[in-house]
C-alpha cells in the first residue's frame, strides 16, 4: 500500500515536471521573440541615427553655400555700386 502512495506521488511529480518543463519553454520562446524586437528597434534607431548624421553634414554644407553666396553678392553690390557708370559704357550692346 505505501508503494501505491509512491507510485502515485512519482505519477504527479512527473507530470508537473512536465508542466513546468513546457512553460519554461514557452516563457523563453516569448523571451527571444521580445530580444529579436528589441534588437530590430535597436537597428532602426542606428539607421535613424546615420541618416540624422547625414542630414546635419548635408544642412551644414548648405548653409555653409548659402553664407557663401551672401558674401559674393554682397561684394558683387559694392563692386556694381563702385563701378556704375562704366558698366553701361562697356556692354555689348553697342
Amino acid at each position: 500500500m505505501f508503494l501505491d502512495e509512491i507510485a502515485g506521488f512519482n505519477k504527479r511529480f512527473d507530470r508537473i515536471e512536465e508542466m513546468l518543463v513546457t512553460i519554461v519553454d514557452k516563457i523563453l520562446d516569448t523571451q527571444m521573440d521580445v530580444m529579436k524586437g528589441i534588437n530590430e528597434v535597436l537597428k532602426t534607431f542606428s539607421s535613424q541615427t546615420e541618416a540624422y548624421t547625414q542630414n546635419l553634414a548635408m544642412f551644414d554644407a548648405c548653409a555653409k553655400g548659402f553664407r557663401q553666396v551672401r558674401d559674393a553678392c554682397e561684394c558683387l553690390r559694392d563692386e556694381l555700386s563702385e563701378a556704375s557708370g562704366t558698366i553701361i559704357e562697356s556692354t555689348y550692346n553697342d
